[in-house]
């Protein structure tokens, strides 16, 4: 895991290396960054690090904050964890995709207006 995150982010080597050197346990970061990367991307999460190493924020948390605030000012939703249970029926279920194009042949018909509206006057 650490070795993706600092393959994806070089900013990640200066944040691990200051995390040690405060003698911080890494275990926690990591992970919580290594998430930040499969929702933000790694070029967001590059860019973030880099501007927490530069004010001495070294937490994964103040990197999500950075990330969080980059995010409202785009506008753009959080990102949601889908969290599946243990259970593999539901972990190994896969869903087909369905033609859509049935479902645009029922919007492309007028409205007809309710019987039941003309009786209520």
């Amino acid at each position: 895991m650490e070795k993706m995150l600092l393959h994806a982010c070089p900013s990640a080597n200066a944040f691990l290396d200051a995390l040690c050197r405060r003698s911080v346990p890494m275990g926690g970061h990591v992970t919580r960054l290594s998430k930040l990367l499969d929702h933000y991307g790694a070029a967001e999460l590059d860019r973030a690090i880099a501007e927490t190493v530069e004010r001495g924020a070294l937490s994964a948390e103040s990197v999500a904050h950075v990330l969080d605030q980059r995010a409202r000012q785009k506008r753009l939703l959080p990102p949601v964890e889908v969290v599946l249970p243990d259970d593999p029926r539901v972990r190994d279920l896969r869903v087909t995709p369905h033609a859509l194009k049935p479902y645009d042949a029922l919007s492309s018909h007028p409205e007809v207006p309710d019987d039941d509206s003309d009786k209520s006057q």
